[in-house]
């Protein structure tokens, strides 16, 4: 199972499900989903994994109901026992790019 796909579709779910009332899920698990899609693909760069570390915890605790803090855990999850593969998952992206340049 592809973790990093998982996470993504999770993050989806919550977006779809968000309520939009309060800006932090609604901005934050909008950007998390975008930016979890890239991560799928390999098309971000590592210094991102940090900037959506940061989404998530401000939307942790700064949302009326629980569900910010159920986009946010996953993602926070992922980055603390998933890094490497992340990271890896970048890395091969960025070869490939390189790659199709040459041919």
């Amino acid at each position: 199972t592809d973790i990093i796909k998982a996470i993504a579709r999770l993050i989806e779910f919550y977006k779809h499900e968000s309520c939009g009332q309060c800006t932090p899920c609604r901005e934050g698990v909008d950007w998390m989903n975008k930016m979890m899609w890239r991560f799928v693909q390999g098309d971000a760069r590592v210094s991102e994994i940090d900037m959506i570390w940061e989404i998530s915890k401000q939307i942790e605790g700064h949302t009326i109901c629980a569900l910010g803090d159920g986009a946010a855990w996953p993602v926070q999850g992922l980055i603390r026992h998933f890094r490497p593969e992340m990271e890896s998952r970048i890395a091969q992206f960025q070869q490939q790019q390189q790659q199709q340049a040459r041919a």
